[in-house]
């Protein structure tokens, strides 16, 4: 994937906003690990157009993780917030296969493309295999 900005990184968070090509998506991926991470991350959304007021509450910053759709100065993205604090990271491969998931629905979802019982779906299983590892390697 292409990078769109540059990677931000501090002791408490990191934050990739990358797009993706074939499906003309972008993607920003946030992992945090407490509270000023999250808020980092949040000041990051703001910096790049994004409104925040939706996911600005405790229940978002203590959930394992989220997905969110939302435009911003780069056009429509795709948001993955990980938790990454100590007591989540046992479950981070699950939170994130889970989350990946969800932005592989949307991305298919805002593309037209959907899930079929006749088994043309290998578009969907390689974008779910794709972004897994892709998003695993951050």
């Amino acid at each position: 994937m292409e990078q769109i900005v540059k990677p931000y990184k501090s002791i408490n968070v990191f934050i990739s906003v990358n797009k993706l090509p074939i499906y003309d998506s972008k993607i920003m991926f946030v992992k945090y690990n407490n509270k000023v991470g999250y808020n980092e991350a949040l000041e990051f959304c703001k910096k790049i157009g994004l409104n925040t007021e939706e996911y600005n509450a405790d229940e978002y910053f203590k959930a394992y993780g989220f997905t969110v759709k939302d435009r911003s100065n780069l056009g429509y993205l795709h948001l993955v917030f990980i938790n990454n604090k100590k007591e989540y990271r046992g479950d981070y491969l699950n939170t994130l296969a889970h989350e990946n998931y969800h932005l592989v629905k949307d991305i298919c979802k805002h593309h037209g493309l959907e899930y079929t019982d006749s088994g043309h779906d290998e578009h969907i299983a390689y974008l779910t295999g794709y972004l897994l590892k892709y998003l695993s390697d951050l």
